[in-house]
């Protein structure tokens, strides 16, 4: 039993082990090291270095911010649903958006489409951790767009998305990755840069338009410059010289169209956590 005094640490054989999800690019890019700053899944060991021990199984935290957590809505609770697929039910905790919440949260914070903008308004903003948006109004103020212009946010009608490669116009890598190893065969993903369908009918998807060093993963087919999913790598500068203390992602799936996402959409949203919680790797 490996103790911090006369108290066991918080790992073990008896904690839960991550298995990464069928194609998942984590597979084979896992270091050998578990006494590192990540564990197996490549996310953060909550308070790290002092429960950290050679052979140690240690697991990660998310949050998922919501409207009402007494009452969720269809969309929040496919969403919450994605998260614990990827954290495990005892690892995921809901709160509402009048959470204020620590400084620090050894995880990713998810906030929902569901959210008032007034009560999270820029709160999230300086948080250390990764923070994935699904509220495309809450981009500017995260300051990931420039501004709430309908030229730099907004909604548009659609059911697919397509996920650019490596090399093209949009000059996207991780969500490259993704999108060609994950398998998205049941929702009638087969190559990169196919099409998608996301949702199981035409639903709203928010959209924002990235700055210039912003990862751009997925646009709505019709109008390319209309970013479905993109995201910031901690320490690249964002709108108005704000540099990201840690992932942000913007992801697609308002409230209503979170409760139709598709088998693909559903996976989409799982790796969009998972880069959220780590970044690109």
């Amino acid at each position: 039993l490996d103790t911090n005094g006369d108290q066991p640490k918080p790992h073990g054989g008896v904690a839960p082990v991550y298995l990464p999800l069928a194609g998942s690019p984590l597979i084979a890019h896992v270091d050998a090291s578990f006494c590192d700053t990540i564990d197996q899944r490549r996310v953060g060991r909550p308070l790290w270095p002092e429960n950290c021990a050679t052979g140690s199984v240690d697991i990660a935290n998310a949050v998922l911010v919501v409207r009402n957590p007494g009452s969720l809505s269809t969309g929040d609770g496919n969403v919450l649903a994605q998260i614990q697929t990827i954290f495990g039910a005892d690892r995921v905790s809901v709160f509402p958006d009048v959470f204020q919440g620590p400084a620090t949260f050894p995880g990713v914070v998810v906030i929902s489409g569901s959210v008032s903008d007034a009560n999270i308004g820029t709160h999230f903003r300086n948080l250390g951790q990764g923070v994935v948006v699904l509220k495309q109004s809450l981009y500017d103020e995260m300051n990931m767009t420039n501004s709430s212009a309908t030229s730099s946010e907004g909604t548009f009608s659609a059911s697919s998305l397509r996920i650019f490669g490596t090399g093209d116009t949009f000059n996207s890598d991780h969500f490259t990755a993704i999108g060609s190893a994950s398998g998205f065969t049941s929702g009638g993903y087969t190559t990169v840069n196919n099409d998608p369908a996301v949702t199981a009918s035409t639903a709203q998807f928010g959209w924002g338009a990235a700055g210039q060093f912003a990862r751009t993963d997925g646009a709505i087919p019709a109008a390319l410059n209309n970013l479905g999913i993109f995201h910031y790598e901690q320490g690249q500068t964002m709108f108005h010289s704000f540099v990201a203390p840690a992932p942000r992602i913007g992801f697609f799936a308002n409230d209503a169209t979170a409760g139709a996402l598709s088998t693909a959409g559903k996976r989409l949203l799982q790796e969009a956590v998972i880069v959220g919680t780590h970044g690109d790797f």
